[in-house]
């Protein structure tokens, strides 16, 4: 009699313990399902059902409210701070157009001013000189101002420790 050595599986060799794939979860799942669905007569009190404690859906409904909260606080702070952005923009941009306009308008009203200068000294001196005076004055306080603001920026900027040790 010949004796048939046995063939080789195919599949790997389950390692010992509690092991779970996804077959066994379909197993346990259909099983589960089965028993739900008998009558509750039919069922042998000595079956074992899977027991889930009470608490554990309900612990499970609560995180993922907790979870959705979350997200929908985080998603309240983003709108809450895209409009404030946009409040901020139309601000800034309304001071902007304003700050602009101001400008142009006195700037208008000193090339006038400097205009009026300018013919008032036509009675004393002639047009290009008088031109000359009202322009090299219009220089000069430009300068200062320049000059001033940036010795007042230094002031502002100095750091605690910078004035040589004074306090």
């Amino acid at each position: 009699m010949t004796q048939i050595a046995p063939i080789a599986s195919s599949k790997p060799a389950r390692p010992s313990g509690l092991v779970i794939d996804a077959s066994s979860v379909v197993s346990v799942c259909s099983v589960v399902d089965h028993l739900d669905s008998a009558p509750s007569g039919a069922r042998d009190s000595r079956t074992l059902e899977p027991h889930r404690p009470p608490s554990e859906s309900t612990v499970i409904d609560a995180v993922g409210r907790i979870v959705d909260a979350g997200q929908r606080l985080v998603l309240a702070r983003l709108d809450l701070l895209r409009l404030d952005l946009n409040d901020l923009a139309n601000r800034s941009l309304r001071s902007a157009v304003l700050v602009a306009v101001g400008a142009f308008l006195l700037a208008a009203a000193w090339c006038a001013l400097m205009g009026a200068a300018a013919a008032w000294l036509r009675r004393y001196l002639p047009l290009p000189l008088s031109l000359a005076v009202v322009a090299m004055v219009t220089a000069g306080v430009g300068t200062a101002a320049i000059l001033f603001g940036l010795a007042s920026d230094r002031r502002g900027r100095t750091l605690p420790g910078e004035d040589g040790g004074h306090e």
